[in-house]
């Protein structure tokens, strides 16, 4: 049996955390799911990023700055879009004052509505 320290099995897991939200990512911008509509496509996008992003804090104890952005979980460190070509909103702290990040799609109208309007909103963080 192979023994890890505490850094070793922490990376080894941020690792296996990058690898796998990598795949699903290139999974979804292949349009694997051709017959959902973008409004689900969005929304199962956002449901994995929050995933992704309660991984990465579990692991590293915060969440990505601003600055960092979602590209922190992408192999590729380019932006991420929405189905409608739009990068994807991402804010800590979040613009509401109970949840610790905001992150949404502006939606079809691509206007940045703060995620009001059409925009499609994550989660319950």
């Amino acid at each position: 049996m192979i023994r890890m320290s505490s850094s070793e099995h922490k990376f080894v897991i941020s690792v296996f955390i990058f690898i796998l939200c990598s795949m699903f990512l290139f999974y979804l911008g292949k349009g694997a799911r051709t017959s959902d509509t973008k409004e689900e496509r969005t929304r199962a996008q956002l449901d994995y990023f929050e995933f992704c992003l309660e991984e990465f804090k579990k692991e590293s104890g915060r969440y990505p700055t601003m600055e960092e952005g979602l590209q922190l979980l992408t192999k590729e460190k380019r932006e991420i879009l929405d189905p409608w070509g739009s990068p994807y909103i991402y804010t800590v702290p979040s613009l509401d004052k109970d949840k610790f990040f905001s992150l949404y799609s502006v939606g079809p109208n691509k206007i940045d509505e703060k995620g009001s309007g059409d925009d499609i909103v994550c989660c319950t963080r």
